[in-house]
């Protein structure tokens, strides 16, 4: 093994820097700022309550609720390590989503080695994966969309060994059911992913192999038990919230309210992909125009752009739109883009012509750096002022979960899941224009509605200040 390493030095290098990157940019400082309204918040509180229940099977939310929303597995792996991070809950509830962005990172290189069997292309990979902006900024938050895209790189990876190892095959069904018990249908993805390599590359052992078909027994007997237990348990009412509601109508309908418009998802792609979701479609075109049949003939390329495009279709037809749910195109458009450069370098004659390719590249990586830093950090204008208010409600949960009052009125305030978390679950309740004031009570409105609004005099003598921010303020008002 070290005369593979001192033969291939630059090589194992620039796999190393892949790690070094996606390590840094998913751990430094990954604990800092408060979990965000809504996924990070909600998911925050469901641990919390399910802990509090003393029974893991069932989720619960506040008030003891059961909570069907997602599958448990992301919840049982924060419950598992929740006591190893009291005093930091937020660094607890996103390690599990980091470790997986670094795992998705490394399984991106084994794909491309076991593709293509060249260190340089596997490198390049990892690289561009660990500097896309979007996915290391959801890799660094408690969600599920990185751990499910883990579990679709490595089943994808299992496939491309099976098909020289047909034991491998066991890993599809495996890994599908662990994506599954992550982010439920999500997790299926594999299946047409592994679908379309196999047709383009016109190899169909795959449905007539026995260790395939061993794995997706393996899956059923994985999803099965907690399912049952559930369904057993509550019958029509799991059903409803877990399936219908939460599958089906997300597809069909716009059941959040997504902003991420037919448009928007062109945008975003190539602003929080950039700089390599841009160099993909330039290099995609230009060799399209360059040899039109060497392209297609190229099997492998090929079935990256139609796993690519599969991918995107998928979520732009659904109904509820959120950007983070393209994020299982970016693994394999980052070995799209590794051959792609690789291809082109190999292509291009004469060593100062090579250089400047060189160098080319390294300033779009010190740019794809640049921007991963500046978004994943949440220094984009947009993402900091979403943890910049978040920050600001975690200030009111603390202050309400030690005040005297239970009751708490919420006017004209739409984000409450971070209050909700850092309160320990303190009941909010609308208040109305009208609201007749017979006790007392803690007050939750934003600062700049605050600042616009006329109390009558009676009423402004017995509000008090507990906490103020620039985009959320805490009142109490005595009633005696």
């Amino acid at each position: 093994m070290l005369n593979i390493i001192k033969s291939n030095k630059k090589e194992f290098a620039l796999l190393a820097l892949a790690l070094i990157l996606v390590s840094f940019f998913s751990l430094y400082r990954l604990g800092s700022g408060a979990l965000m309204d809504y996924d990070e918040a909600t998911y925050g509180l469901v641990v919390d309550e399910t802990a509090k229940s003393g029974q893991i099977l069932t989720l619960k939310t506040y008030d003891d609720k059961n909570w069907y929303e997602k599958p448990p597995l992301y919840f049982w792996i924060s419950l598992a390590i929740k006591d190893f991070f009291i005093k930091e809950p937020e660094l607890g509830l996103r390690l599990p989503a980091a470790i997986s962005g670094i795992l998705a990172v490394i399984g991106t290189m084994l794909i491309a080695y076991q593709v293509w069997k060249n260190y340089y292309i596997s490198a390049i990979s990892g690289i561009v994966l660990a500097t896309t902006p979007i996915f290391l900024e959801a890799s660094r938050q408690a969600r599920l969309d990185i751990p499910v895209i883990a579990s679709i790189v490595f089943g994808f990876y299992c496939f491309i060994r099976g098909l020289e190892h047909p034991r491998w095959l066991l890993g599809i069904g495996i890994f599908a059911a662990v994506g599954f018990l992550f982010k439920s249908v999500v997790g299926f993805l594999i299946f047409p992913i592994v679908l379309i390599w196999a047709i383009l590359h016109r190899n169909y052992s795959l449905l007539r192999n026995l260790y395939f078909w061993a794995g997706s027994a393996l899956m059923f007997l994985l999803l099965l038990p907690w399912h049952f237990y559930e369904s057993f348990m509550y019958g029509q009412e799991f059903w409803n919230e877990y399936l219908l509601r939460h599958i089906f109508q997300r597809f069909s309908t716009d059941i959040l309210g997504g902003t991420a418009l037919d448009a928007n998802y062109f945008g975003n792609l190539f602003w929080l992909g950039a700089p390599w979701a841009v160099l993909f479609v330039l290099i995609a075109v230009w060799r399209l125009t360059q040899n039109r049949k060497g392209f297609f003939s190229n099997k492998d390329i090929v079935a990256l752009f139609a796993i690519i495009f599969f991918i995107f279709i998928i979520f732009e037809i659904a109904r509820t739109k959120i950007f983070y749910y393209l994020l299982p195109m970016f693994p394999f458009m980052a070995l799209a883009v590794a051959f792609l450069c690789s291809e082109i370098y190999q292509k291009i004659g004469g060593k100062q012509v090579k250089r400047y390719a060189l160098v080319a590249f390294g300033l779009l990586a010190v740019i794809a750096i640049s921007n991963t830093y500046y978004i994943a950090f949440h220094k984009q204008y947009d993402f900091y002022i979403n943890q910049f208010v978040a920050d600001e409600e975690k200030e009111v949960g603390l202050e309400l979960a030690k005040s005297d009052l239970q009751k708490t009125y919420v006017f004209e305030y739409p984000y409450r899941e971070t209050i909700l978390y850092y309160s320990k679950g303190r009941i909010l309740e609308n208040m109305n224009i009208d609201q007749e004031l017979t006790e007392s009570f803690n007050l939750i409105v934003s600062k700049p509605l605050f600042d616009r609004l006329n109390f009558p005099p009676e009423v402004a003598k017995r509000l008090s200040t507990i906490w103020k921010g620039e985009s959320v303020i805490l009142l109490r008002f005595d009633y005696n």
